[in-house]
């Protein structure tokens, strides 16, 4: 039997799918016992309940653990869920089917804790906050006079910064902030907190007010992230001074294409094209470019096989993620392209924040 609910605009599918991966890591974070192919499929068929016209199966779960143990685990996830999406126009009706009896196991009965199940907290030690208890967080290290550190991406180049804490208030925190992470965050138009000894996450927030004057922003509307690319790359990536055109040769039927260098580091290449011949993740590659040094304007040829990491297609166009396989020489033209082109980018960031000086 399939049952209709107001969760199914293609919308809110999107979302709850770009969700997936992380209600399973709270279900799991809950139990001792690792994750099997027939656990994951029974959690996440509620999980795809609440947005898809199926049914949970209640017994399905119960033949993998135990009701506390499901009582428990659906509970953090769904708190996980509310949490996630507490900021959407729909919230109210997801509040609703997850109060649902469908969405619950009943757990009364049991009396004994199971094995399986470890201490739960749903508090700072597991990393997990509803709304409130995140400014809790805040006053905390304002109390304790601790600082956090702020990271944005300006043109590719990490801007990162300590700032200690003004003021907590019920829906906002000002902080007192670098200058030159304040206008960065400004160009990204958000605010990212790297992960510490306070929050188990990465934390992403909006942008009230930025201060120039005081060196302050005010802050809203802070959500936890899975994980922060930017703080997992092995080496800085940039964007190009200027449009440089790259060609790619498939190796496989020995077919270019053309595209635009989007970005760069020493382990690999972003490029945009409007075209694709069959070329897919795991391809291998000949990527021919020039880079224009920004110390002298010397021009400088590169030509290194790669692998295809990935290929996102969005736009009418395709960007192609490869890990380079560089030889000494391009390595070492790389690597200066890299580090001039960081000291380019912040030279920039730092004349325009003179205008605010």
């Amino acid at each position: 039997m399939k049952t209709s609910h107001p969760l199914q605009s293609a919308e809110v599918r999107s979302f709850f799918e770009s969700q997936k991966q992380g209600f399973l890591e709270a279900c799991f974070s809950v139990l001792k016992q690792e994750s099997t192919p027939e656990l994951t499929d029974a959690l996440l068929g509620f999980y795809e309940a609440i947005y898809l016209p199926i049914l949970p199966s209640k017994e399905k779960l119960l033949q993998e653990i135990s009701a506390m143990e499901a009582s428990l685990v659906l509970a953090r996830a769904w708190l996980y869920v509310i949490n996630q999406a507490k900021y959407e126009s729909w919230i109210l009706e997801l509040i609703e089917t997850l109060s649902s009896s469908r969405f619950m196991i009943d757990a009364r009965e049991c009396c004994n804790l199971p094995l399986h199940v470890k201490s739960i907290s749903f508090g700072e030690e597991a990393g997990f906050f509803i709304h409130n208890n995140i400014f809790d967080v805040f006053a905390n290290i304002h109390n304790k006079h601790e600082t956090i550190t702020f990271l944005n991406l300006y043109e590719g180049v990490p801007i990162v910064s300590e700032a200690t804490i003004v003021e907590v208030g019920d829906e906002e925190v000002v902080f007192k902030i670098d200058p030159l992470q304040e206008l960065a965050m400004k160009h990204d138009n958000k605010a990212y907190i790297v992960q510490n000894q306070f929050f188990s996450k990465p934390v992403k927030a909006d942008i009230v007010f930025c201060n120039m004057v005081q060196h302050e922003v005010t802050l809203t509307n802070f959500v936890y992230l899975l994980n922060m690319p930017a703080t997992q790359r092995e080496s800085s990536r940039v964007h190009p001074n200027t449009v440089a055109k790259v060609t790619l040769v498939d190796a496989k039927n020995n077919q270019a294409i053309e595209g635009i260098l989007f970005d760069l580091s020493l382990g690999g290449v972003g490029v945009v094209s409007k075209l694709n011949h069959t070329i897919q993740a795991h391809d291998s590659v000949e990527v021919g470019f020039e880079l224009i040094m920004p110390s002298n304007q010397e021009k400088v040829a590169i030509v290194v096989k790669a692998t295809v990491v990935n290929v996102f297609e969005y736009d009418g166009a395709y960007r192609y993620c490869m890990k380079l396989q560089t030889d000494s020489t391009s390595k070492g033209h790389i690597t200066r392209f890299v580090k001039e082109r960081e000291k380019e980018v912040i030279e920039t960031l730092k004349r325009e924040l003179q205008e605010y000086m």
